[in-house]
C-alpha cells in the first residue's frame, strides 16, 4: 500500500496547480472524523437521502441489485475490450472514482447548486451564497479555463460554464451547466469516444438554451515550432510515466500506466507558444499540456498533462 505521508511533493505547496485525487481522499477522511461515520454513510446522510438519490452509492457490492455497465477500454489490438479492472479501492470514494450513479442522479446533484432548480427540492443542502462561491475561479489552467471549488470553469464566447469531467478504467462521465439559464447536461459512458459523444449531445442543448457552448478559447498552434528537443525526457508521478520525444514539428508522447494494466496511450503535442502544447486525444481536441517550471539549465523539470509529472530522466 502507498500512504500519502510517504509521497514526495512534486513542487512546493501552493506553487502550481495539480489535479489531485489524494487531496479529495484526505477531505473525505476529514468528513469521517467530523461526522463520526464512514464517508459512504456521511454521503448518504447529508447528500443522497435529502436529495432522494437512492441509486448513488460508493460500494460495489451495493450495485448488484441495479443495472450496472462494465467499462471498456482499448485492448491489445486497439479494439474495445472489457476493462482489466472494474473495482477500485474504497479509499477513492471521496474523489468520485468509485461512486456509482445514473445521469439523472447526477443532474439532481447539480441542480442543488442553482436557485430555481433547488427551490423545488424537499430540502436545501447548500446555500445559494456557498454554491456561488464554489464557482469563483481559484486558479487558471493552461487551456485558459479555471478551477473553482470542485467545479471547472470555462469562460466561453458569451457565458461561463461550470462542470467536471471524470474517468476511471473504461468508464467516463460528464457534467456541465450554464449557471445563468440553469441548463444542465450529464452523460455517462462505458467506452468509446465519449468526449466526442458528449459534445454531439450537449452542444445543441446549450446553443438552444443560452446561445453558447462550453468550449474554451484555446491557444493557436504555431506555424514555426522552433527547437522542441528541450522538452524531451521522461516525466513521472505516482501513477503515470510519460515519455516525450521531439519529432519534427511536434512532440511524440507515450503515457504508461504504472498500476492499472492499461495499454500505453500515444499522443501528439503541437506547440502553441509559452511552453504550451495542443493535444487531441480520444475525440477531445481541447486538451492543452504545458511545462510550468524549468531548472537552472533551461530544461523543464515539470510537465503538466492534467496532472503534474516530474522529470526523472532524458
Amino acid at each position: 500500500a502507498v500512504l500519502c505521508r510517504d509521497l514526495d511533493f512534486l513542487c512546493a505547496p501552493g506553487l502550481h496547480y495539480n489535479y489531485c485525487n489524494a487531496g479529495y481522499c484526505l477531505l473525505g477522511r476529514i468528513v469521517e472524523t467530523q461526522t463520526g461515520v464512514c464517508f459512504e454513510e456521511a454521503a448518504q446522510q447529508f447528500l443522497c437521502r435529502p436529495l432522494g438519490l437512492d441509486r448513488l452509492m460508493g460500494r460495489a457490492e451495493n450495485t448488484l441489485a441495479h443495472r450496472v455497465a462494465v467499462g471498456h477500454a482499448p485492448g491489445a489490438n486497439g479494439a474495445l475490450a472489457l476493462a482489466p479492472l472494474t473495482i477500485l479501492p474504497r479509499a477513492l470514494v471521496p474523489a468520485g472514482l468509485t461512486l456509482y450513479a445514473t445521469p439523472s442522479d447526477i443532474l439532481t446533484f447539480a441542480a442543488a447548486h442553482f436557485p430555481s432548480a433547488s427551490a423545488a427540492m424537499p430540502k436545501r443542502i447548500l446555500s445559494h451564497a456557498t454554491a456561488a462561491q464554489m464557482r469563483q475561479p481559484q486558479t487558471t489552467l493552461p487551456d485558459c479555463t479555471h478551477w473553482g471549488l470542485g467545479w471547472k470553469l470555462i469562460p466561453a464566447r458569451t457565458r461561463t460554464f461550470a462542470g467536471h469531467d471524470g474517468g476511471t478504467v473504461g468508464q467516463s462521465a460528464y457534467l456541465w451547466a450554464e449557471p445563468e439559464s440553469e441548463t444542465i447536461v450529464a452523460i455517462s459512458a462505458n467506452g468509446g469516444l465519449s468526449a466526442a459523444a458528449f459534445k454531439q449531445i450537449a452542444d445543441p442543448i446549450f446553443r438552444a438554451a443560452c446561445g453558447d457552448i462550453p468550449e474554451p478559447q484555446l491557444p493557436a498552434i504555431l506555424s514555426d515550432p522552433g527547437d522542441l528537443q528541450v522538452y524531451e525526457g521522461v516525466y513521472e508521478n505516482a501513477g503515470v510515466r510519460m515519455v516525450l520525444r521531439a519529432e519534427g514539428d511536434h512532440v511524440h508522447g507515450v503515457a504508461q500506466q504504472k498500476y492499472f494494466g492499461m495499454p500505453d496511450i500515444v499522443f501528439t503535442m503541437r506547440p502553441a507558444g509559452d511552453h504550451k502544447f495542443r493535444v487531441s486525444l480520444g475525440g477531445d481536441d481541447t486538451i492543452v499540456m504545458s511545462f510550468p517550471s524549468f531548472n537552472a539549465a533551461g530544461r523543464p523539470d515539470l510537465f503538466y498533462a492534467g496532472r503534474l509529472h516530474r522529470r526523472t530522466g532524458g
